[in-house]
C-alpha cells in the first residue's frame, strides 16, 4: 500500500480482496488449502513448499506454491526513543520483528512472497497468484516484483519465440536474493561498528624492553593514541 493513498482501507494489513472474488479465484483454479493458510503464517515453519501433478478442468497441470522468506534493508524513519518504546522492536531477536541498526542508521525488516503456480503440461500456459506481504511505506521494494514481471510479459509479446514459462520464479529469486545480500552487508557494518566501540582501545601502550649484556633489563614505554 502506497503512502498517502486516498483509498488506503482501515486494515491495511489484510488482502484486499472481496470474499465471494477469493472463493472463486480458489475454486477456479483448485488451490489447495495449504496455500491459504501459508497466507495467514499457519504452517510456515514446517510447509513452505508443495508440488502437484493433477488434472483441472481436464487438462493436466502441474502446479507449485512456495514461500519466500525475505528480510530487506530500509532507512530507519523512527528516532531512537521511538524504538524504545516501539513493541515491535523490543525483542530484536524475534525473527517476525524488524532489527534496528543504530550504527548504520538502517532497519531490517522482515516479510515474505507467498507464489502459486499452476502450469498446463499440454498448451503450455501458465498462471501465477503471487502475494507480496512487504510494507507499503516502502513502495518501490513492494512493487519490485510486479514491475519487473510486467516487464518481461511485455517483451515477450513482442518476440515469436515459446520462451520459458518458469521465468517467474528466476525474477523473485533474484530479487529476494539481492535484497538479503543488502541486508546481510548492513548487519555486517553494524557489527563492525558495534565491536569497534567495544574492543578497540582509545589508547595503545606499546612496552619496548631492551637488554644490555647481563644487566637488568631497562624498559621505555611508548603510547599511541588512536
Amino acid at each position: 500500500m502506497k503512502p498517502d493513498a486516498s483509498d488506503i482501507p482501515k486494515d491495511i494489513k489484510r488482502l484486499r480482496i472481496s470474499p465471494s472474488t477469493l472463493r472463486g479465484l480458489l475454486s477456479y483454479f483448485e488451490i489447495p488449502p495449504t496455500f491459504v493458510r501459508a497466507l495467514s503464517g499457519d504452517g510456515l515453519a514446517f510447509l513452505p513448499y508443495q508440488s502437484r501433478l493433477l488434472s483441472v478442468r481436464a487438462h493436466p497441470v502441474l502446479d507449485v506454491w512456495y514461500i519466500l522468506p525475505v528480510r530487506a534493508e530500509v532507512e530507519c524513519t523512527e528516532g531512537i526513543k521511538s524504538h524504545g518504546l516501539s513493541r515491535a522492536g523490543s525483542n530484536q531477536m524475534d525473527p517476525s520483528q524488524y532489527l534496528h541498526l543504530n550504527d548504520v542508521g538502517k532497519d531490517v525488516r522482515p516479510s515474505r512472497i507467498a507464489l502459486y503456480l499452476q502450469h498446463d503440461t499440454e498448451s503450455h500456459r501458465t498462471s501465477a497468484i503471487c502475494v507480496d506481504f512487504q510494507d507499503g511505506r516502502w513502495w518501490d521494494l513492494a512493487e519490485e516484483p510486479f514491475l519487473r514481471a510486467r516487464e518481461t510479459l511485455q517483451r515477450r509479446a513482442h518476440s515469436t519465440s515459446h520462451g520459458g514459462t518458469f521465468f517467474i520464479h528466476l525474477l523473485l529469486f533474484t530479487s529476494v536474493c539481492r535484497w538479503w545480500r543488502t541486508a546481510l552487508s548492513c548487519i555486517n557494518q553494524q557489527i563492525i561498528a558495534y565491536v569497534s566501540r567495544l574492543y578497540l582501545p582509545r589508547e595503545l601502550t606499546v612496552v619496548l624492553t631492551c637488554r644490555t649484556g647481563k644487566e637488568t633489563p631497562t624498559a621505555d614505554v611508548l603510547s599511541f593514541r588512536l
